[in-house]
């Protein structure tokens, strides 16, 4: 191993000057620091371990209690993965994040990256650099820019270079993060504000300490804090620092060099994103005030009768009695009826999908509470002994399970069951799981300054008492919620999810609104209580972008807008955008005018039908490219910029367009008044995905793009590209029904005559689909042969899945945008055998279109076989 123990240098680094003010930290002075010198360097072939010792004598001086000394472990996880985690020595007991990273093992491995630490007897100082440009990708030096107290650590990753940075959520926001400070720490705070980093009080629902940082010559590279104690995180032109108050410093670097790999190699270590089933990528409708089971009915009657596709239909607080979870309004929900009907909903194909909240009632005449007291499975007090801390939510005084706690599994299982048994939900909307509170902290105590003996230095953003549970409170083995609070949501969404995957034998659909990285494995998001604006429409992309670089790839905003009132523009372009978000509900407020596909007007309700509809053309494009996040990580509805990483102009203006996978560009109208507008292209080869037309751009790549309402979202398919396309899209009224559509392949060609595509077959529910290969990807490549012919070949990669008879049968149609020449004959080679096809022939060569019918032979999807189609007879 002499090379890589050649890449490690030890050397002495001095620190540089460090601009406090700038960072947020003007409340620290470089000389109230505890520096750490070296006493120990070891190196092998897994990484480097330093051993350092506090440099000034401790003290307790502005409430602070330095940590006396610190192991230092670097990690090679892979060749583009390095983890630098600093420890208390003399406390192993010190909190840490007991999960969220499926891989950060140590691997022998010759890394791409280089680390260099100083000298025995010298300060600490960790410089991790890029091996192809030598560019900072990790540096801090104990003396200016790095803190370890028992309750206020920082550090500062400080570059040599100036980035663009992205991620650190929850929260509102533009894509690239302004310079500022941003808190991270899960709670529900009403109204869902902007937050540009101006004061860091802005932060939303979920902790995901995550970013990409990318530098002027375009090269990404990205970090990962493994903490879950509040934090600011504070973004500067060459850095970008953490500060927390608690836990340890666990930091997970990404060599990149593309955006794209630096989700990868994150993804690669925090798990995949969950496999949900098909019909939750279908049509959602929701809402917060449907009142009553005949209203909810004439919801689902309307959309039949409108001839408007509906796969989920979902209920909110609404059905419940008095607000307890799992059970049901005597009165507006009666339990038989109810039941009853969600039966029948799910003959035709639909399902349903109930809000369950996390606070429990502390109600001894409720059997959900006394199982849960009786088996001591909620967060305790921090004043009271033997006693669930009580906070406030929507039925009142109520008490929250303590997922730590082994015996709340069996418990929330236990609940789960019996609700199934009542009623057949499909999957389950796990709201105010922050968790959230209504008031601050206990009721009837007023939460101390002080947390396990000491008085907190230094708060993030607001009191992190602010509508949550008092942090004082105590968790299963003395876990304490100050430390723990942020993974709330993600617990609970993770013993949920085992409900589906290990008692129903199924996927999980499972909704949630706090997340924490590594809640993608196990449950969908949605951004929140957002507003019916034209500029909420816009911060929904940066939402969805930002989870998916989280790894949670089916997220979606509440369409047309929860609070306040939509319009029947505002509403008509949201169902253009919404019906392409990888989760897709319409959902609104009580206090909300409607919003439903009828609720304006033609122009809304034809909208609506056109985009739902779209939607279920390319929904095997949809199912495919979400299966494949889960296969390998990576985000499907993502920023152009990330296919075009040298083109700052996507990145500068993100929400303009997105892509979908690798092959479809999205324009959404997000102004009022548009009907039309100048729209910026990559340099590459597109066509208009519905005719076919070529795009050709002005001198600055835009092109003027056609936007009418009604209408459907301008989408463009990418050169070299082919996507396949369902023939009853518009027609069937579900998912389920869907699947015996035939599929048309649309062949978009690139400059060399070329193109390529996949999909991925298999039953849309089993749980274990990937782990047992119970599917069947299909790779399809359109091929020019000769001057007379070209290929185009079908070959399954993978064979687990065996179509049942009749699901999506044939291939009955292949059209070719990029087409010079009119086909004239088409022949099937399979087996050796040559077989002449009797198709009927389409050429359109003004635009260059070719269409090919197949309709009177069964060409079957996911079979090796080719088509040579002759150009000339």
């Amino acid at each position: 191993m002499a090379n890589l123990h050649a890449l490690i240098t030890l050397v002495v680094l001095f620190g540089s000057t460090f601009a406090w003010d700038f960072l947020g930290y003007d409340d620290i002075d470089a000389a109230t620091l505890n520096p750490y010198q070296i006493t120990s360097v070891v190196t092998n072939s897994y990484g480097v371990v330093v051993l350092a010792q506090n440099a000034t004598a401790l003290s307790t001086k502005n409430n602070e209690d330095p940590i006396e000394s610190l192991t230092v472990n670097i990690t090679y996880i892979t060749s583009q993965t390095f983890r630098v985690k600093i420890t208390d020595t003399n406390n192993p007991k010190r909190w840490q994040v007991p999960y969220a990273v499926q891989n950060g093992n140590a691997a022998a491995i010759i890394p791409l990256y280089k680390v260099v630490v100083g000298q025995v007897g010298s300060p600490l100082t960790i410089q991790i650099t890029r091996n192809s440009d030598s560019k900072n990708l990790f540096y801090i030096n104990s003396y200016t820019t790095f803190m370890y107290n028992d309750k206020d650590i920082f550090f500062t990753n400080s570059f040599n270079y100036a980035v663009k940075v992205m991620g650190l959520g929850e929260r509102v926001s533009t894509f690239v993060l302004s310079p500022g400070t941003y808190t991270l720490w899960a709670q529900d705070r009403g109204g869902s504000p902007v937050d540009y980093g101006a004061d860091g009080k802005e932060n939303l629902y979920s902790s995901q300490p995550f970013y990409i940082a990318i530098d002027n010559n375009y090269t990404a590279h990205g970090g990962f804090f493994l903490n879950s104690n509040a934090m600011s995180a504070i973004v500067a032109k060459k850095s970008v620092g953490f500060r927390t108050t608690g836990g340890i410093i666990d930091y997970f670097g990404f060599l990149g060099p593309e955006p794209e790999d630096v989700l990868l190699q994150y993804h690669n270590v925090i798990g995949y994103p969950t496999l949900v089933p098909y019909w939750a990528l279908g049509w959602h409708q929701s809402r917060w005030g449907y009142q009553n089971l005949t209203y909810l009915q004439g919801i689902v009657n309307n959309y039949i009768t409108n001839n408007i596709p509906l796969d989920v239909i979902w209920t909110d607080i609404d059905y419940m009695n008095k607000f307890y979870d799992f059970t049901f309004d005597p009165v507006n929900y009666p339990q038989v009826t109810f039941t009853k009907w969600v039966q029948s909903l799910q003959l035709l194909g639909k399902h349903w999908v109930p809000i369950v909240d996390c606070g429990i009632p502390n109600d001894n005449t409720y059997s959900v509470y006394t199982s849960g007291v009786a088996s001591n499975v909620f967060i305790q007090s921090a004043y009271v002994v033997n006693t669930p801390t009580v906070g406030q939510v929507w039925p009142g005084n109520s008490v929250y399970p303590d997922w730590f706690n082994p015996a709340t599994s069996n418990w929330w299982l236990n609940q789960l069951k019996s609700f199934q048994s009542t009623i057949p939900f499909s999957g389950l909307w796990l709201d105010m799981n922050e968790a959230s509170n209504f008031i601050t902290g206990e009721v009837g105590h007023t939460p101390p300054s002080i947390i396990n003996n000491l008085t907190m230095p230094y708060t993030p953003g607001d009191d992190i008492n602010t509508k949550t549970i008092d942090v004082a409170s105590t968790h299963y083995s003395g876990i304490l919620e100050y430390d723990a609070h942020s993974l709330f949501g993600s617990m609970e969404a993770a013993i949920t999810n085992s409900y589906f995957t290990n008692t129903l034998k199924t996927r999980a659909f499972i909704l949630t609104r706090s997340s924490f990285p590594g809640s993608g494995r196990v449950a969908s998001k949605w951004t929140g209580d957002n507003y019916s604006s034209w500029s909420y429409l816009q911060y929904s992309i940066t939402g969805i972008f930002d989870f998916g670089l989280y790894g949670i790839s089916h997220g979606g905003a509440d369409i047309c807008g929860f609070f306040g009132n939509t319009n029947e523009e505002l509403c008509s372009r949201w169902m253009q955008l919404g019906t392409l978000y990888p989760f897709s509900r319409n959902h609104n407020s009580y206090n909300s005018i409607p919003q439903e596909p009828w609720a304006f007007g033609e122009t809304l309700l034809q909208t609506s039908s056109l985009s739902i509809r779209n939607r279920y053309s390319i929904f095997l494009y949809i199912s495919t490219g979400m299966f494949l996040t889960s296969l390998n990580g990576g985000a499907f509805f993502r920023p152009t910029f990330f296919d075009y990483p040298s083109d700052f102009n996507l990145l500068n203006n993100a929400t303009a367009h997105f892509m979908l996978g690798d092959s479809i560009l999205v324009h959404p109208c997000i102004w009022p008044g548009v009907t039309g507008t100048d729209s910026y292209f990559p340099y590459d080869i597109y066509y208009d995905f519905f005719s076919g037309i070529f795009v050709q751009t002005n001198y600055d790549n835009n092109m003027y793009i056609d936007m009418p309402l009604p209408g459907v979202i301008p989408m463009h398919i990418r050169g070299g590209r082919i996507v396949p396309t369902l023939d009853s899209a518009n027609s069937v009224q579900n998912l389920q029904s869907l699947r015996s559509s035939n599929i048309t392949m649309v062949v978009a060609l690139n400059g060399n005559l070329q193109a390529f595509g996949t999909i991925v077959f298999d039953d849309g529910l089993s749980a274990n689909t990937i782990s047992s290969t119970l599917y069947t990807q299909v790779q399809y490549n359109y091929n020019y042969f000769n001057e007379t012919a070209d290929v185009f070949v079908v070959n399954p990669l993978t064979t687990g899945y065996t179509r049942p008879t009749g699901e999506f049968p044939s291939i009955s149609n292949i059209v070719i945008y990029g087409c010079a020449v009119g086909p004239q004959k088409i022949y099937k080679l399979a087996g050796g055998v040559l077989t002449p096809l009797n198709a009927y022939f389409l050429w359109d060569p003004y635009n260059g279109i070719c269409r090919i019918y197949l309709g009177l032979y069964i060409l079957p999807p996911d079979q090796p076989y080719q088509l040579i189609i002759n150009y000339f007879n």
